[in-house]
């Protein structure tokens, strides 16, 4: 706690020494010297004796500078008792000074301070809910139509699609009255009923499978094959003398099926052309070009068909310009891939190979009616009469 020099000190030791003074006069004259210091104490001074311009000039000063003194504090505790002079007429000690007094009570609330310093913004809220949409507003008028644009280059035309199967035959007409014997026609059937006839001679068979042979006015096929003949199937050929393949313009003939094995749609009459030449990257260019009718049509048994091979699908039996058995080709195609091509021998087999052999019990046909042209003229030929 901070001490302060009170009034009440000053005054108190003012009147001391005035006192003292006073007192001396009634006797002996007592001066400044004759008192020790320290011992005259403020209840020694009458109250009121000393004014404050009898005081030193630092004391006024320093009771100008002290403010308004502040309610008394309680009383301290009593000093120790002084020590008690034996001296005659001199003054007693004084005893030490109290403890300070309690600290005041507050003064009163000073004025409010000045307005502090605006907070930081405070986070943005949340959006608002959207409000409903409003009406559509009305259709606006149609605009007026641009002019037409340039016409663009035709299109390529597509690739053509595989040629469809034949139709089926159609009923058979009712048979014509017989006419009158004329004179032999310019073109007249040729008949062959015996092996040789005509340039035709039976091919393969006679061993292990029996060969081809004519009956009731046909020629019989049975199952087999032979690899000893150019078609490595058994049958009836005819031997040509390298004739260019692309003279060849007709080529039909008349079939029906009398037996086969139960699923099997693959196995009829079937016509190979043997020809060397050919663009098959051979010195001798052999293949057969093969005309097999379920590559036509869907085949049923006891039925006569006639078909014209000039207008079906063909197959090689060794690749010849692109043409194999997974590559089919009209005559047209095969001509064109292989111009160069001539040939040796025409066979009407039973359509046998080492890899597609039906027993000779199970496989049965009938042929007639083969028709072969160079350029414009013809031959039929009549098997069996």
């Amino acid at each position: 706690m901070r001490k302060h020099l009170t009034p009440g000190t000053v005054l108190g030791t003012v009147a001391v020494v005035f006192a003292c003074t006073g007192s001396a006069t009634a006797g002996v004259l007592i001066t400044s010297n004759s008192i020790k210091d320290g011992t005259i104490q403020a209840r020694d001074i009458k109250k009121g004796t000393i004014s404050s311009d009898r005081l030193a000039s630092n004391v006024r000063t320093q009771l100008a500078k002290a403010g308004t003194p502040g309610p008394a504090g309680p009383a301290g505790p009593a000093g120790p008792a002084g020590a008690t002079s034996t001296v005659l007429g001199s003054a007693p000690t004084a005893g030490a000074a109290g403890k300070d007094g309690v600290d005041g009570k507050d003064g009163a609330v000073g004025p409010a301070g000045k307005d502090g310093v605006n907070g930081a913004i405070g986070a943005a809220g949340k959006d608002g809910v959207d409000g409903k949409d409003g009406a559509v507003g009305p259709a606006g008028k149609d605009g007026v139509d641009g002019k037409d644009g340039a016409t663009g280059p035709a299109g390529k035309d597509g690739v053509d699609g595989a040629p469809g199967k034949d139709g089926a035959d159609g009923a058979t007409g009712p048979a014509g009255k017989d006419g009158v014997n004329g004179k032999d026609g310019a073109n007249p059937a040729t008949l062959v009923a015996s092996s040789g006839a005509s340039g035709w001679g039976f091919m393969g068979g006679g061993t292990t499978y029996p060969s081809a042979y004519f009956t009731a006015g046909e020629l019989r096929l049975q199952g087999g094959f032979d690899g000893s003949t150019p078609a490595g199937a058994i049958g009836i050929g005819k031997v040509y003398d390298n004739v260019p393949l692309s003279s060849l313009k007709t080529l039909s003939y008349d079939f029906r099926i009398l037996k086969r094995p139960a699923g099997n749609t693959v196995s009829a009459p079937t016509i190979h052309v043997s020809v060397l030449k050919a663009n098959t990257g051979t010195a001798s260019g052999f293949t057969n070009f093969v005309f097999e009718p379920y590559y036509q049509a869907d085949l049923g048994l006891n039925q006569r068909y006639s078909l014209d091979a000039m207008v079906g699908k063909w197959w090689a039996t060794r690749a010849a310009g692109g043409i194999d058995q997974s590559h089919t080709a009209t005559w047209a195609e095969v001509i064109n891939k292989n111009p160069d091509a001539t040939i040796s021998a025409i066979s009407i087999d039973n359509g046998g190979s080492s890899s597609n052999t039906i027993p000779a019990d199970q496989f049965a046909a009938g042929v007639d009616n083969v028709i072969v042209g160079f350029g414009s003229d013809f031959t039929r030929y009549d098997f069996g009469g």
